[in-house]
């Protein structure tokens, strides 16, 4: 990344998995993924930081149809991880034991319920 001009401006720790964001807005992820948590469109485990580059914005949307989006923020769980995309829009991949399973960055609706 450093010959590029990129560097990691923060990271984050799950129970099993880390996840990192780049000065370009990148996200990387690796660790334990038997739930998803690492957001690569499988439940496989991966320990080399792999890119994530798919969000899918329903759970109908195709990987070709995934939209490619600057991230701003990241946080990690014990079993997943949350990314918010430029638009401050909410993905999320894992679990947290009540919501179903995602292997890929999902994104989120969030409604005000007030």
């Amino acid at each position: 990344l450093k010959d590029i001009g990129e560097r990691i401006q923060s990271v984050a720790c799950g129970h099993k998995h880390s996840v990192a964001k780049t000065s370009l807005g990148k996200v990387y992820t690796w660790g334990y993924g038997e739930q998803g948590q690492l957001g690569q469109g499988n439940f496989d485990s991966c320990f080399i930081p792999k890119r994530l580059s798919v969000f899918k914005e329903t759970l109908a949307t195709k990987e070709s149809e995934s939209i490619k989006k600057k991230v701003l923020q990241i946080a990690a769980g014990f079993s997943h991880t949350i990314i918010l995309a430029e638009g401050r829009i909410p993905y999320w991949c894992g679990t947290c034991g009540s919501i179903e399973k995602q292997n890929y960055a999902l994104k989120v609706n969030i409604e005000r319920k007030y």
